[in-house]
């Protein structure tokens, strides 16, 4: 993944109404400054199915063909592309965080490095204070923790101390627990924001302020970033 711009933590909690992004290999130019007001917020329990543990169906994440028309896709509320990765705001279930982020073409986040772990955690936590979903589970079988792609949890592991203790059947697991960076596991049926990301060389793009959700967010060079004064 692309490298994400390091910046001090600065929480908010919103939404947005749908917006419409293109898949694409390439940041788009930067944007003219304007804010956008604040939608409701959506109930996204009532949108996505229960889907379960991984299986074969889990989206092929592989190359992309180069010579596609770029899809053009509904923005899903709630949700704004930083650096390559799609940030979605709103807390839900692992299932409907699952189905949101299959939903635009991509996953769950695999975080595989602790370059990754550090930067990905860091950006998230300028947008919102909450924990977000990794598409890490051990529901097939017990301490046996398998990223969506179906490959094993690698040499990398990021959790906290005592971490996971299976406490009261905790087979999910979410980043951002207790501090910055902290994995943890926890339970499918509480909710969280989450974070998507795409196969490699394609991205989710910002076309204007308005991607980036209000004033606090500004489109630049394709990339939300938070607006510090």
């Amino acid at each position: 993944m692309m490298p994400l711009a390091r910046r001090r933590s600065r929480a908010v909690v919103l939404a947005q109404t749908p917006r419409i992004l293109i898949l694409t290999v390439l940041l788009a130019p930067g944007c003219v400054a304007e804010t956008s007001p604040l939608g409701d917020s959506p109930d996204l329990g009532a949108s996505f199915p229960d889907l379960g543990p991984p299986d074969a169906g889990a989206p092929d994440l592989g190359a992309p063909d180069a010579g596609a028309p770029l899809p053009q896709i509904e923005y899903p509320p709630g949700c704004l592309p930083v650096d390559g990765y799609l940030f979605c705001l709103m807390p839900s279930v692992f299932s409907e965080a699952r189905a949101l982020c299959q939903s635009v073409g991509g996953g769950v986040i695999i975080i595989e490095t602790p370059e990754e772990n550090e930067l990905v955690s860091e950006a998230f936590a300028q947008w919102s204070p909450v924990e977000f979903w990794m598409g890490l589970t051990d529901g097939v079988e017990e301490d046996q923790w398998v990223w969506d792609d179906g490959r094993s949890l690698g040499n990398y592991r990021g959790w906290n101390p005592g971490e996971p203790n299976d406490l009261e059947n905790e087979d999910c697991s979410h980043n951002n627990f207790m501090f910055t960076g902290g994995w943890n596991d926890i339970d499918c049926l509480d909710r969280y924001a989450v974070v998507c990301e795409f196969a490699p060389g394609t991205q989710t793009t910002c076309f204007d302020n308005g991607d980036c959700l209000l004033s606090f967010g500004r489109c630049v060079e394709g990339s939300c970033r938070v607006n510090i004064p």
